[in-house]
């Protein structure tokens, strides 16, 4: 847990799960997508994995613990489960996602299939764009970073999520996300 938010090594079983129930149900969702707009695929998976939302409730659980104390009698439940295939160009604006069961709640990503071309030796080649963004990159921001932040010693606004499956990322549900787009062969799954 750091800064109200929770990175953690999935289970590899239930994580294949729910990647072949995605995988399954792509199909399906391309055939209702009538115009596929350059923003990956989403599939919603009705039911998800047992053992997945399980995994997952506890680590929200561990995440609300540690934001608002062990004691408070908070109680989490998986509201819904989405998944996205993204192929070379397509990207994720920024948005937020919010539950239908609580004003307050968490969101998460975590990759479960990796592009050849995307790997963490990405975050070592040189950026692109005025920003300088990475390839593929997740991004999960709370604030704009101002160029003098690192000499006042604030925090920066924008994490980067590091290009490796299995690492789900817990965090806020009010919390802006974007994906920037990746070049190459294959499918990005999350």
């Amino acid at each position: 847990v750091h800064s109200g938010m929770l990175r953690a090594e999935f289970p590899e079983a239930p994580a294949r799960r729910v990647l072949a129930q995605i995988c399954s149900a792509a199909p399906q969702a391309r055939q209702e997508t009538k115009s596929r707009v350059r923003t990956g695929l989403n599939v919603l998976l009705p039911l998800p994995d047992a053992e997945f939302s399980a995994v997952l409730v506890t680590l929200c659980e561990t995440l609300a613990g540690h934001l608002v104390g062990e004691q408070s009698g908070c109680h989490c439940e998986v509201d819904d489960v989405w998944g996205v295939v993204q192929r070379a160009g397509e990207y994720r604006p920024l948005r937020s996602h919010r539950n239908r069961k609580s004003p307050v709640g968490f969101s998460c990503l975590m990759d479960l299939q990796l592009p050849p071309s995307l790997s963490p030796d990405n975050h070592e080649r040189p950026s692109k764009g005025a920003y300088g963004f990475h390839d593929g990159l997740h991004n999960l921001i709370w604030k704009a970073d101002r160029s003098n932040d690192r000499l006042e010693l604030i925090h920066p606004g924008i994490v980067q999520c590091e290009l490796l499956t299995g690492y789900v990322y817990i965090f806020p549900q009010w919390l802006q996300q974007l994906t920037y787009p990746f070049s190459g062969e294959g499918e990005r799954i999350w």
